[in-house]
This record gives C-alpha cells, sequence and structure tokens, in this order.
C-alpha cells in the first residue's frame, strides 16, 4: 500500500519505499529510469535493479531521502502549487495583498522589460534556455506565447515591457529559486510567465503565432 505524507501546503503525497511504490510513481509520471536517476542522482542501473526485485521489496533507506526530495518537488510543481507559489510572490511584492502584489510585480517586469535595449540578444538567451530539459511543455507553452507578443503588433508598448521583463527573469541564473536547484528550479519562473500570459489574456486575449521570436522559440522546443 502506498504511504502518504503531508507537505507544508497540505497537499497528500506519497512515500517511496517498495518496490511497488516506485513502479508507481514512475509510471504515473512518465519517467522512465534514466530520466528519474538523472533527477534523483541515483545511477539509472540501480533504480533498474530495484525495478527487478520482487513485489513490495523495501527501497534502501540511503536512497528516501532523493526520492522523497523529487517526490516534494513533484507536487510543488501541481497546478495548485503553482499557484499558491504566485500568491507568494505576489504577496512578496507587496505585502499589502495579492491584488497589489500582481500590480506590483507587473511593475517591476514592465520597468525591467524597458530597460532592454537588445531584444535580439535576449532571444538568443531564450533559446540557449530552452535546451533545458528540465523546462516542461508548459512552461515552454508560456514562453512561446510571451515571445510572440515582443514582437507583436497586437500590444502595447507597456505589454511588451511586461513579456520582455518576464523573459529576463526566465534567463536570470539567479532569481528567486536558482534554476541549478535540481526539479525545483524553474517553478518560480513558471509563476512569472504565467503573469505574463494571464496578463496579455486579460489585455487582448489569445496571441497568434507570428514573427522572429515565435521561429527562435520553435527551433528550441522542437528539438
Amino acid at each position: 500500500m502506498i504511504s502518504l505524507a503531508k507537505m507544508e501546503l497540505g497537499i497528500e503525497i506519497m512515500e517511496i519505499r517498495n518496490v511497488d511504490d516506485l513502479k508507481i510513481y514512475l509510471e504515473s509520471k512518465n519517467l522512465s529510469p534514466e530520466r528519474f536517476g538523472k533527477e534523483t542522482m541515483v545511477s539509472n542501473m540501480t533504480i533498474r535493479r530495484m525495478l527487478r526485485k520482487g513485489a513490495g521489496t523495501p527501497i534502501p533507506e540511503k536512497y528516501h531521502l532523493q526520492f522523497d526530495q523529487h517526490v516534494r518537488s513533484a507536487a510543488a510543481a501541481s497546478e495548485d502549487s503553482l499557484t499558491a507559489l504566485a500568491a507568494t510572490m505576489m504577496r512578496n511584492a507587496n505585502p499589502n495583498g495579492e491584488a497589489e502584489g500582481f500590480s506590483s510585480l507587473l511593475s517591476e517586469l514592465e520597468q525591467s522589460g524597458r530597460k532592454v535595449d537588445d531584444l535580439g540578444k535576449l532571444e538568443s538567451e531564450v533559446k540557449a534556455k530552452l535546451f533545458d530539459f528540465r523546462i516542461d511543455k508548459m512552461l515552454r507553452a508560456h514562453v512561446v506565447k510571451v515571445s510572440e507578443a515582443v514582437r507583436s503588433k497586437k500590444f502595447t508598448t507597456s505589454q511588451k515591457a511586461v513579456c520582455a521583463g518576464a523573459l529576463l527573469y526566465l534567463v536570470n541564473p539567479l532569481d528567486l529559486i536558482p534554476d541549478a536547484i535540481p526539479v525545483i528550479g524553474y517553478l518560480d519562473d513558471f509563476a512569472v510567465l504565467s503573469l505574463a500570459v494571464a496578463f496579455l489574456a486579460g489585455k487582448s486575449g489569445t496571441c497568434e503565432k507570428t514573427g522572429k521570436t515565435a521561429a527562435v522559440v520553435d527551433a528550441a522546443t522542437s528539438s
């Protein structure tokens, strides 16, 4: 039976304590032994040996910490947890409330985006960033939308600046959660890009794929 623990956010998550737990977790996350091994820094051969063991075989205790960290990070990447993270970022941006926090963060993104004097360089940095295998499809989709908006004639200078600021945040390796941290390094980037996408949708609806930036992003996402 899968054992459960509670995260600080109140989300129930599984603990991988035997072979059955491991098989269920890998299947539920569509993870290969190689990918899981890389993300937990455990040899994929070790993972494969575990999977060949009989049902109910315990996972050695020395691997519990790495596996638990992966499970918790995956849970934190759920939609509810990302919403909570975004709300936290809003409160940090403005302690007077989330509504003012959104406005405050959008203002910071706009100010940062207005300082971009070489959009082509920023696009190249975004393209390079998207080769990171840890960036998932949902974050890539947000990057596409925001990148398109920067070049689109549909949006105002202010809206484009917010998008440029969000892309700057993405390429900054030393943001709220440093990108080098395994699994969770892009959670804050997701929250910022989600805010930019929501801002555009609220202003002008869905972005249509146009321009040089879309081609730059597509080149990376199709790899």
